[in-house]
């Protein structure tokens, strides 16, 4: 399994038991901290000041997936906000990049197999596939020629043979 870097060199604070949890929680569903990528100034790191100690520490966090990590070019804490509490504002930049939907084309189509059991379609079908066969005698050494004449010959036939398979949705308002 590839090693995978939760949290990054830019870490401030001693390792506490919820930290300890939440970075196992974060290695276990491929998860990043991103406010410890990025080297920046010490009162940009840190998010909040214990009232008695004067201590600054790096409670909020923004975490990302581990495949994501590189659509965030920076993460960093704003003093300067006043967001009526007691931790500072933390904030990433994210670069977007939207994923364009390409419409699925629509494959070959389905043979009704119901049909096959139908023995005066069945005969029809070996024998032009015989036919088929006899007269395509190629001396192709490749094999992937010949297996995709074969996916060809056998698809076309199925289909002059017992049909396309239509489709039945039901319509839920007329089957009730």
């Amino acid at each position: 399994m590839m090693m995978m870097i939760i949290i990054g060199r830019h870490c401030i604070g001693r390792m506490n038991e919820n930290r300890q949890r939440l970075l196992e929680l974060c290695c276990h569903r491929r998860l990043c901290v991103t406010n410890t990528y990025f080297k920046c100034k010490e009162p940009y790191k840190v998010s909040w000041r214990h009232p008695r100690s004067k201590h600054w520490h790096q409670l909020d966090l923004v975490i990302t997936r581990h495949a994501n990590l590189k659509s965030v070019p920076h993460t960093r804490s704003f003093h300067s906000t006043d967001c009526d509490t007691d931790h500072t504002l933390v904030a990433s930049k994210v670069r977007l990049t939207p994923k364009i939907h390409c419409t699925k084309t629509n494959g070959a189509p389905r043979i009704n197999t119901c049909c096959a059991k139908d023995p005066a379609k069945a005969l029809l079908f070996c024998n032009t596939f015989r036919e088929r066969m006899d007269a395509s005698t190629t001396t192709d050494c490749d094999v992937n020629s010949r297996w995709c004449t074969l996916c060809d010959a056998i698809h076309s036939l199925a289909i002059t043979s017992f049909g396309k398979k239509e489709r039945h949705n039901a319509d839920w308002f007329e089957a009730h």
